[in-house]
């Protein structure tokens, strides 16, 4: 598949040609990459709430508690 960019900024061009030699690639190799980056490599925006808590626990990140244990820890502490 060829994808043309029409009226792509020449600071999008310049930006992209010098990524591309940074990376020792064209310019078409380098769009490639960051398209497969961006598309294949990275999470789905569409992934539910459930989904993203079980990603953030595979990374070790620690959640708060039920919201109801706050609430009734919170009530209890009140009426003392």
């Amino acid at each position: 598949m060829n994808i043309a960019i029409p009226n792509a900024s020449n600071l999008l061009v310049e930006r992209l040609k010098e990524r591309a030699a940074q990376n020792h690639r064209s310019p078409e190799e380098e769009a490639r990459v960051i398209l497969e980056q961006a598309l294949v490599t990275e999470p789905s925006p569409t992934k539910g709430p459930a989904a993203v808590l079980e990603e953030l626990r595979k990374l070790g990140v620690k959640t708060a508690p039920n919201s109801t244990e706050i609430i009734r820890a919170d009530r209890d502490r009140q009426s003392r």
